[in-house]
């Protein structure tokens, strides 16, 4: 699916500003993607 911008506690990330591919799969926990994006998202999480 194309994805835009993600926010984390109401800032955006920056991370996905132009739109970039993305996959969603409900049957796992799974989160994966570019190093310091995820590190971002655990931490905040």
């Amino acid at each position: 699916i194309e994805m835009g911008d993600f926010f984390i506690g109401g800032l955006s990330t920056g991370v996905c500003e132009g739109g970039c591919a993305a996959i969603v799969d409900s049957g796992t926990s799974l989160l994966a993607g570019p190093t310091p994006v995820v590190a971002e998202i655990n931490h905040a999480i």
